[in-house]
């Protein structure tokens, strides 16, 4: 009966220690999920430059013209460096609020 209770006891112990394992793994699964996720979100104003400018620059050497006047070019590349710098703040007050 004493045996039986301790052997009880600490396979309560195990279990819980288990579960409060696997709910820090969680979190911190969570948590890099939430990092990575940031990461991409803050990238992909840039991915969208870098896009641009490949769009661009093979437009350029296949045809041998440009699609966009310099007025063009200028207005269309400082569109999209601003929504890239507004998207970098607010993707990392969204992802990390409670920071």
């Amino acid at each position: 009966s004493l045996h039986f209770t301790h052997s009880l006891a600490r396979r309560l112990a195990q279990r819980l220690c288990e579960m409060k394992r696997a709910g820090t793994a969680r979190k911190m699964t969570r948590g890099v999920l939430r990092t990575t996720l940031a990461a991409l979100f803050i990238s992909v104003g840039s991915w969208i430059i870098i896009g641009f400018f490949a769009f661009i620059y093979s437009f350029l050497f296949t045809i041998g013209i440009s699609p966009l006047t310099k007025l063009q070019f200028s207005a269309t590349f400082r569109l999209l460096n601003v929504i890239n710098n507004v998207l970098t703040p607010w993707v990392l007050i969204a992802a990390f609020s409670k920071v």
